[in-house]
C-alpha cells in the first residue's frame, strides 16, 4: 500500500544508468558497461537484464523488481528479529517498522540494488545468527550461499563480511555461548563465499579507480555523516529523525559511557553483554558499519547505500519500543487491555499516515524534469532545433525518455558536453580528462558553427540545475562557461524554460542560429 504509489514516479539518471547496463547484448558487454559506468557488482544488473527481456523497459516495468524486493524485506526482517529475540511481539514490531519506514519505501521505487542488498543481507544475517546458536551443515550452507549473494549484490557486502568475522571472534569470548557453536566452521563458510567472490575483485579494483569521477573530493563532517546515516534507521521521515537524534545522541552517549565504565570497574561487562546478546549484536552491526562508512564516503544524504544497516536499526528501535510499551502497560495495569491496545493502534496509524504523506508528496510528480522536456519535444515545441545537453551524464536519461517512453526519435542534431559529436556521455575513464581539456568548449562551439542552418534555426541547451551535496564543481563551472560563450555569440530567444521535478530539475536555453526560411 505504501510502495505502490511510487511505481509511476518515473526514472532518474541513476535508474537509467542501470537500464543502460542491463540492456547489454550479452554478458561481456554488460561487464564492460559495468566497468565503465558503475561502481557495483553484476548480480542486480543480471536480474534486471532478465526482467527487461521478459517484460520490457518502461518506467513502470523496471521498478517492479525493486518493489518486490522491498516488500519481501518485511517478512524477512520478521524472521531475523524473531531469531534474535525469540519473541513474536518484537519481531512483529520490527516488521511493522520496516513496512512504514519512509526511506525503506522510497528506495523500493529505485532501479538500483538498494532493496536487494537489504533483503539478501537480512537473509544472510538470519543464517549467521542461527549458526551462532547452533552450527549445523544446512545452516552453514545457507550462510555461505546468502553471503555470496550479498557480495555479488553490493561491495558493502565486504564490510558486512568483516562484521560477521568480528561477531564470530567476539562470540568465542562469551561465557554462556552455545555448546554447538563452531567458530572455525562459520569462518570457513564465510571464507568460501569470499573465495567465490574473488573473480569479481578485479572488477572492484578497476572500478575503484573511477568511482568518484563525477563528484568533488571535499568530505563532509564525519559526525554529521554518522548522524545522517543513523537517522535513516528511525521509522519516521529523515528530517524529523535527524533533528530528534541531534538532541538524543549526546545524552545516549553519556549514559552508555557511564554504564560501560561502571561495568568495567565491576568486571561485569562480558556477562552483561552476554545476557543482552541481541541488543549487543544489533548495536555492533549498526554503529560500527555506519562509523566506518562515514570514513569511506564524503557523501551526505547517501542513505540508500546503508539500507543493510537500516534493518539492524529498525529492529533495535522495535525492541526498545516494545520494552517501553511493557513498562507503560505495567503502570497502566489497572486499565483495560482494550485501552492499551487502542493507544498502540493510534500510534501505529500515525506512523502509517506520516509515511503515506511523505511518499505521496514524492510520487505526485516526475523524478526527472527531462520527462517533461521529452513531452515538449514530442509535441514539436522545438521544431527545427539542434539539441545540446550539459552536464553530459544526464544524456542517458534524456535518450531514455526520447526513444523509449515517449517513442520519439533522437534529434538529428544532438550533442553532449564535454565530448563533441557524441550521443552518450564519456565513461568515467575519459570524463574528467574531457572536462579538464581547455578546448572542450571550443569544440562544442565549432560543432554549433558547423550546423546546417537550412535544417535547424535554433539551438536548445539543456542544463542540469540540481545542486547535490557533493557538488559537481568542475562540470558546473564548465557548463556555465559554455552557456556564457554561446550567449555572447548568439541571440537568446525568450526566457529560459524551467523543467522542475521532485528529483532533478533542468533549464532549457534557446538560441537563434538563423532566420527561419520563408
Amino acid at each position: 500500500m505504501l510502495r505502490f504509489p511510487l511505481i509511476n514516479a518515473g526514472v532518474d539518471i541513476d535508474d537509467v544508468s542501470s537500464i543502460y547496463i542491463a540492456e547489454s547484448s550479452g554478458l561481456d558487454q554488460l561487464i564492460e558497461r559495468l566497468r565503465n559506468c558503475e561502481f557495483s557488482p553484476p548480480l542486480y544488473f543480471l536480474i534486471l537484464s532478465a526482467w527487461i527481456r521478459m517484460f520490457g523497459d518502461s518506467a513502470v516495468s523496471v521498478v517492479i523488481p525493486s518493489v518486490v524486493f522491498g516488500v519481501s524485506l518485511v517478512p524477512c526482517v520478521f524472521i531475523l528479529a524473531k531469531e534474535l529475540f525469540e519473541r513474536e511481539d518484537i519481531a512483529m514490531t520490527s516488521a511493522f517498522f520496516v513496512a512504514v519506514s519512509p526511506l525503506a519505501a522510497l528506495f523500493s521505487r529505485e532501479v538500483r540494488s538498494s532493496s536487494l542488498i537489504a533483503l539478501v543481507t537480512t537473509i544472510a544475517f538470519f543464517f549467521f545468527v542461527k549458526c551462532l546458536k547452533a552450527t549445523r551443515k544446512q545452516r552453514l550452507l545457507g550462510l555461505g550461499v546468502s553471503v555470496l549473494t550479498m557480495l555479488y549484490t553490493s561491495y558493502l557486502g565486504l564490510l558486512l563480511v568483516g562484521l560477521m568475522v568480528l561477531n564470530t571472534v567476539a562470540y568465542t569470548r562469551f561465557p554462556f555461548k552455545s555448546v554447538v557453536f563452531k567458530p572455525l566452521s562459520i569462518l570457513g563458510a564465510i571464507g568460501c563465499a569470499v573465495l567465490g567472490f574473488s573473480p569479481c575483485l578485479l572488477l572492484f579494483i578497476e572500478q575503484q579507480k573511477f568511482s568518484s569521477f563525477w563528484m568533488s573530493q571535499e568530505s563532509s563532517n564525519p559526525l554529521f555523516l554518522f548522524s545522517s546515516s543513523l537517522a535513516a534507521t528511525v521509522p519516521i521521515p529523515w528530517n524529523a529523525s535527524f533533528i530528534l537524534l541531534s538532541f538524543l545522541l549526546p545524552i545516549a552517549a553519556i549514559l552508555i559511557i557511564w554504564k560501560t565504565l561502571r561495568l568495567v570497574y565491576r568486571r561485569d561487562l562480558i556477562n552483561y553483554v552476554d545476557h543482552h546478546k541481541a541488543h549487543a549484536f544489533l548495536l555492533c552491526n549498526l554503529l560500527l558499519p555506519i562509523l566506518a562508512y562515514s570514513q569511506i564516503t564524503p557523501l551526505l544524504g547517501s542513505q540508500r547505500y546503508v539500507m543493510s544497516f537500516v534493518v539492524f536499526g529498525l529492529i533495535f528501535w522495535a525492541s526498545l519500543f516494545v520494552a517501553a510499551e511493557e513498562n507503560v502497560a505495567i503502570r497502566l495495569a489497572g486499565r483495560s487491555s482494550m485501552k492499551r491496545t487502542f493507544g498502540v493502534t493510534i500510534l501505529a496509524i500515525v506512523l502509517i499516515v506520516i509515511t503515506f504523506i511523505e511518499i505521496r508528496s514524492l510520487s505526485s510528480g516526475d523524478r526527472s524534469g527531462l520527462r517533461k522536456f521529452a513531452l515538449d519535444w514530442k509535441s514539436r515545441k522545438f521544431t527545427h532545433s539542434a539539441l545540446l545537453l550539459t552536464p553530459d551524464f544526464n544524456s542517458y536519461n534524456l535518450i531514455y525518455y526520447l526513444t523509449r517512453e515517449q517513442r520519439v526519435a533522437i534529434p538529428q542534431f544532438y550533442n553532449t558536453f564535454p565530448v563533441s559529436d557524441q550521443l552518450t556521455p564519456a565513461n568515467p575513464k575519459g570524463y574528467v580528462e574531457a572536462l579538464n581539456d581547455e578546448d572542450s568548449i571550443s569544440r562544442i562551439l565549432q560543432w554549433i558553427e558547423n550546423l546546417d542552418v537550412s535544417k535547424v534555426q535554433n539551438l536548445v541547451v539543456v542544463c542540469d540545475q540540481t545542486e547535490p551535496f557533493a557538488k559537481l564543481s568542475l562540470a558546473k563551472k564548465r557548463s556555465g562557461a559554455l552557456v556564457q560563450r554561446i550567449r555572447s555569440r548568439y541571440t537568446e530567444v525568450g526566457e529560459p524554460l524551467v523543467y522542475d521535478s521532485k528529483g532533478r530539475s533542468f533549464t532549457a536555453f534557446i538560441f537563434k542560429l538563423a532566420e527561419a526560411p520563408d
